[in-house]
């Protein structure tokens, strides 16, 4: 039944209201880092540049490094997943909580900073 629904709202051609809230969530997501990085190249210039590209070369390396985990452990699993088949439950509790805490503490510093940036 929804198989179907699915197939011929395709077919059409229309955007309907999930495909819609997805996108809208995925811009308003990725918007600080559109404005971290205008902001990063207006103050920092050529460095900023070369930080993009360092960051770059290791997001390179923790993608492999998922990629063989994935191909190890064949589950849709997550950070938590991985580490606790190479180090325990206990590190892999605390690298996951580590991984969300630090990605959203340098998030929000990041629109604080911007808050100021933008109303100058």
């Amino acid at each position: 039944m929804f198989k179907n629904r699915l197939a011929s709202h395709l077919e059409r051609g229309v955007i309907g209201f999930p495909t819609t809230l997805a996108s809208s969530v995925g811009l308003i997501m990725a918007s600080p880092v559109i404005l971290t990085v205008t902001s990063g190249f207006g103050s920092g210039g050529d460095t900023f540049a070369l930080a993009v590209l360092l960051a770059f070369i290791m997001m390179q390396a923790q993608i492999t490094t998922f990629a063989e985990a994935a191909t190890l452990i064949p589950t849709t699993g997550s950070v938590y997943d991985y580490i606790s088949c190479g180090m325990g439950r206990f590190f892999a509790i605390t690298g996951a909580l580590c991984a969300y805490l630090i990605v959203h503490i340098f998030a929000g510093t990041a629109e604080t900073i911007l808050a100021g940036v933008m109303a100058l």
